[in-house]
């Protein structure tokens, strides 16, 4: 779904895309908000553990969101001054190298994690935290990818396809 953002009310452009993506980032946050309660079910090392790990987390989410906005921001450029080629090319690069921050994140990420962990963390809680960040490390080119795909999405005007995967993937969740 392509919305033209260069004619129109600039208020009404605003609503259309802010409140598909505010609903989808509540619903982001309720994937995790159900994660700490499971997790709080499980044990208080489960929960720590969990806890321990959202620093890695919102730092991997961080790279992946810093890098969409710049992706938007190129990609919108492009398609504004009407140049589909140049929009294309960003798109291909900026998946590129979303791929390759992604995969060199999740390396480094692996090999170093255990280092911080034992040196920050309560020693009983090690084991069950470096289990969580490696999940999250490993589902790293996952995270990044979907934010420079939602990047590419946002860039067309449509806020509500990845709206509509954060929504099923919250859900999915509970389940």
């Amino acid at each position: 779904m392509h919305i033209d953002l260069t004619e129109g009310i600039i208020k009404q452009h605003i609503v259309k895309l802010a409140v598909p993506a505010v609903v989808g980032y509540f619903f982001h946050t309720m994937f995790n908000v159900t994660d700490t309660f499971f997790a709080g079910l499980i044990s208080t090392q489960a929960l720590a553990a969990l806890s321990l790990s959202a620093s890695v987390f919102f730092m991997v989410l961080a790279i992946g969101i810093g890098m969409s906005e710049a992706v938007t921001s190129l990609v919108g450029n492009a398609l504004g001054e009407k140049n589909i080629p140049k929009a294309q090319h960003i798109a291909l690069n900026a998946i590129a190298f979303g791929v390759l921050l992604s995969v060199s994140l999740s390396v480094l990420g692996v090999l170093s994690v255990p280092y911080l962990v034992e040196a920050l963390g309560d020693p009983s809680y090690v084991v069950e935290t470096l289990a969580y960040i490696n999940l999250i490390l490993y589902g790293a080119v996952f995270f990044v990818g979907a934010f420079f795909f939602n990047a590419l999405l946002n860039a067309t005007g449509d806020t509500k396809s990845f709206r509509n995967v954060l929504i099923v993937t919250a859900l999915l969740n509970i389940v």
